[in-house]
């Protein structure tokens, strides 16, 4: 029950690491995606900064604010996947932590369930240990009473 428990405990505990595991690289994986949109708007960014003066103008001035807009949006995802993350990871230690505080109260638990029996077989030792000294001792009366009437 307890090798079913604990094996149980463990299979779930890999589920959920697993789980946070497949999370976290999502997260990354997203962050990534978006920082690498972010270089792409970047690199658009300074090319169009590189035109002259005349394509700056109007169309060019409109598509370079949309670009300042969207690399600010993307800024501030990334802002929010980072502190996401990092806050995935404060929880993981956490979660980390609270396990193994579980799994130490259980081992102090069976530590304590385990000297109880220890005591309990000490005790029987010591209740038959007992008993077999009256029944050789009974032995030894009976032995000689016998002697004694072989002797007679």
């Amino acid at each position: 029950d307890e090798s079913e428990l604990k094996a149980a405990l463990i299979k779930s505990e890999q589920a959920r690491r697993e789980e946070q595991t497949r999370h976290a690289m999502e997260l990354r994986a997203e962050q990534e995606g978006f920082v690498q949109k972010f270089q792409e708007l970047q690199l658009q960014l300074e090319a169009a900064t590189q035109l002259t003066n005349e394509q700056k103008l109007g169309v060019h001035e409109h598509h370079t604010r949309e670009i300042q807009l969207e690399r600010k949006r993307f800024e501030e995802r990334i802002q929010s996947l980072q502190m996401r993350l990092e806050t995935h990871e404060a929880v993981k230690v956490r979660i980390r932590r609270e396990e193994h505080e579980k799994i130490a109260a259980q081992m102090e638990v069976e530590r304590k369930v385990m000297d109880e029996k220890v005591r309990a077989l000490e005790a029987r030792c010591e209740a038959n240990e007992a008993r077999l000294k009256k029944y050789q001792s009974a032995l030894v009366d009976h032995v000689e009473s016998l002697n004694a009437i072989t002797l007679d």
